[in-house]
């Protein structure tokens, strides 16, 4: 994961934040040039879906999406 950008895909969901969180200072001890980008769903109210224009823009930008609910 050396190098890569990962995107951290949260749903909205109460708690997958600090899962998230902790995944990325986690990564970042273990490859300190490991670059991030935050999603959230762009559609619903509490469990908020990523649209076709989302999976394409992450599919771009990332090497590697992590996604996380909870509650």
């Amino acid at each position: 994961l050396a190098g890569k950008t990962i995107g951290l895909f949260w749903n909205g969901k109460n708690g997958g934040q600090y899962g998230l969180s902790r995944t990325k200072e986690n990564l970042q001890r273990l490859y300190p040039d490991i670059r991030f980008v935050d999603y959230i769903g762009a559609h619903g109210a509490v469990m908020r879906r990523a649209t076709p224009e989302q999976h394409d823009q992450m599919a771009e930008e990332c090497d590697l999406v992590i996604g996380a609910t909870a509650d």
